[in-house]
């Protein structure tokens, strides 16, 4: 079966980060809600494969970051597949992708 080639955007919610947060010589540790927004490029036989690929890559890069996510085991996160396109010019550009934007959350559904 021949594979077509996918952009996926993903969501995260949910998620309390930790930052360092300067103020004269103070530095302070600061927890915040978050949330973000990726996308990858994925190859795939299908649109739902093509999510699938793309939501376990997220999950994989989110594994294990006790460095920057505090959640505790109460605050589950969450990743949604938001949209899934073909689009083998960003693809060929962009793919795999990687990283996240990230926004502030602090007003969203707790």
């Amino acid at each position: 079966m021949s594979t077509i080639k996918f952009r996926v955007l993903l969501a995260g919610d949910g998620f309390y980060l930790v930052t360092e947060e300067r103020r004269w010589l103070r530095r302070r540790r600061v927890v915040s809600r978050c949330g973000f927004f990726t996308t990858r490029w994925v190859e795939a036989a299908t649109t739902v494969e093509a999510a699938e690929v793309a939501k376990a890559m997220v999950l994989e890069e989110l594994k294990d970051r006790s460095d920057f996510i505090a959640n505790g085991p109460d605050q589950p996160w969450t990743v949604t597949v938001e949209e899934v396109t073909e689009d083998e010019a960003g693809f060929d550009e962009f793919g795999p992708g990687a990283g996240f934007t990230w926004y502030d959350d602090t007003d969203g559904n707790e």
